[in-house]
């Protein structure tokens, strides 16, 4: 009998045999070869014991035979099958594998002498253990179930559903259309993997990215080489590195390895089809596209392609709930810094006490959020506690942000009309430390900007080489699952616009209760962004409202310094930028 058959063809029956997604054709076909072909036996065999047996061998007693099904359909004889599981360590008669030391030679010397049919193999087909397993009738221990899991989100938001709460497990054979924000997804064998809104992904397999069209950023430490990313184009596997990936809406892929070793293999759909894997390493980059023919275009590395970690932030934050009708107090917040992460206590942050108010011109204004259990809110305790749900909200501002000093007299004076907007003096100075130096609160409903209200911060003093610097994007917005619903609130409405702060102290209030649900949303800013250098002091700041719309002012309910990185917090997370 002619030993031939079509290796494209069985890549693709052992991709779906082993991802559960086989045709009964594809199987009638794939059982006909496995019966004509020694050859064609011995690669499916090869794959399924390198793959699956090493890495469980930790686990011998509760594997499972691959063959059992080939042998109960009669694929495979049971001397023929004898003569080739005892070749590889597998015992034809019984479900568990049983394999002795010679059997541990044999899979080694198997890795030697077939190591590039194998891995061709292997990264053509995506498949993982578990997978194996499951397509040959086995079944994983439960301590074996593994997951993909959401690892750190920043602004992020999906069309048609709300973002996973963190470290919760994201779903297999799932789209999800990233259409705001960055992701961090962290895969089980170690390997994680930064995506970039706008991208349209899925998780294929617990070590197994499929890309359709983004950009996204894998680090596979030791240990989780083998690692996949999927695109319309290409396969890109791993062999233990850094690398990014872009696709656009054409498929035209973009691979650039920054350390390591990854090789791309051309999908069945392209012109590139049986092209051999072509191999980058370090500082390497190619594009792939259809139009391409049969080569790959090499191109120029560009470096700030590659992201190592997501951007210094507020992850989250605890508040009490005395009364079990939203979040009121703020217990600690959680900040990356520099790449690690730390959890500040309230007790720890650095409070303000407030310096100037000016409201906006031609506007009622309701400047002061109180709670409603404080029959006689005072200003100062305002200002100075430590709830979400309190404080001087809706200052004034400006389209174009402070490039000077602003004027803030108390009263105001005719001549010289003060600067819309508020400013804030810390109690103790701050410090520009590494990453973010201070924290921001902002009350939000869902008839406001959902990624929080733009306002402009900047010094109070401007000298040389300082600015004003403008948030338009929180941390935290209302599509964050961390985003705490508050507590309902009071609102002391002013007849008239707020001038200085003396005339906020002293205006007739009329007082009226919030019945929308809103929500805390939480930035953190780093004094750098407005020019200070390393270490530099800072004791006021000024905030202004972006006024880039004309509903929706900034509501600083909470303003606080953070202390030195490190100091004053209860932990400190891992160290990302070594990590990832």
């Amino acid at each position: 009998m002619t030993d031939r058959f079509d290796i494209e063809i069985l890549h693709e029956q052992l991709n779906a045999l082993v991802n559960e997604t086989i045709s009964a054709e594809q199987f009638t076909d794939l059982t006909r070869t496995l019966k004509a072909s020694d050859r064609a036996r011995k690669a499916y065999l090869d794959f399924l014991d390198v793959h699956y047996g090493l890495r469980k061998l930790e686990r011998i007693e509760e594997a499972l035979d691959p063959m059992e099904q080939l042998l109960r359909d009669g694929v495979l004889s049971s001397g023929r099958a004898g003569e080739e599981s005892s070749s590889i360590g597998l015992a034809s008669n019984r479900s568990r594998l049983a394999l002795p030391w010679f059997a541990l030679f044999a899979i080694a010397a198997s890795l030697l002498l077939a190591l590039s049919t194998i891995w061709f193999l292997f990264s053509k087909s995506g498949a993982s253990p578990e997978s194996i397993a499951r397509s040959n009738g086995g079944s994983i221990p439960k301590t074996e179930e593994r997951q993909v899991v959401l690892a750190q989100s920043v602004g992020a938001s999906f069309f048609g559903e709300l973002a996973p709460s963190l470290n919760s497990p994201m779903a297999v054979d799932h789209e999800y259309a990233l259409t705001s924000g960055m992701i961090e997804l962290r895969f089980p064998a170690g390997a994680t993997s930064i995506l970039e809104a706008p991208a349209v992904f899925s998780i294929a397999n617990v070590d197994r990215l499929i890309l359709r069209t983004g950009q996204c950023s894998v680090h596979a430490p030791e240990g989780a080489q083998g690692f996949q990313v999927e695109t319309p184009l290409t396969n890109i596997v791993d062999l233990g590195t850094r690398f990014s990936v872009v696709v656009d809406e054409a498929g035209e892929t973009d691979v650039q390895v920054v350390e390591g070793i990854a090789e791309v293999f051309a999908t069945s759909k392209t012109s590139q089809a049986g092209v051999p894997a072509i191999r980058l390493n370090d500082r390497e980059r190619r594009i792939f596209s259809d139009n391409a023919g049969a080569k790959s275009q090499p191109t120029e590395y560009d470096e700030a392609q590659y992201r190592r970690r997501l951007p210094d932030r507020v992850v989250s934050y605890r508040a009490t709930e005395p009364n079990g009708r939203g979040a009121v107090d703020l217990v600690d917040v959680t900040v990356q810094r520099g790449g690690k992460t730390f959890t500040y206590p309230i007790e720890s942050l650095i409070g303000i006490e407030l310096t100037h108010f000016k409201s906006a011109n031609g506007k009622n204004a309701n400047p002061l959020a109180y709670s409603l259990d404080d029959s006689a809110p005072e200003l100062d305790n305002i200002v100075a506690d430590r709830a979400l749900n309190t404080g001087v909200i809706n200052p004034g501002g400006a389209v174009e942000p402070l490039r000077s000093n602003p004027i803030m007299a108390s009263p105001e004076s005719p001549d010289a009309p003060n600067t819309p907007g508020m400013a804030v003096r810390f109690r103790k100075p701050i410090i520009n430390d590494v990453g973010p130096d201070l924290i921001l609160f902002d009350l939000q409903t869902f008839t406001n900007p959902p990624f929080g209200d733009a306002f402009h911060i900047g010094p109070v003093l401007f000298e040389s080489g300082l600015q004003s610097h403008t948030v338009r994007k929180y941390d935290i917005t209302l599509n964050s699952k961390e985003a705490k619903v508050l507590e309902n609130f009071g609102l002391m409405r002013a007849a008239y616009p707020i001038s200085s702060l003396e005339n906020l102290k002293g205006f007739d209030a009329l007082p009226s209760r919030v019945h929308t649900q809103f929500r805390a949303l939480a930035v953190a800013i780093d004094l750098s962004d407005l020019g200070y250098k390393s270490g530099a002091t800072v004791d006021q700041l000024f905030i202004q409202d972006a006024m880039d719309d004309n509903e929706s002012v900034v509501d600083p309910v909470l303003i606080a310094g953070l202390p030195s990185a490190g100091a004053g917090s209860v932990s400190e997370g891992p160290d990302r930028a070594k990590n990832n």
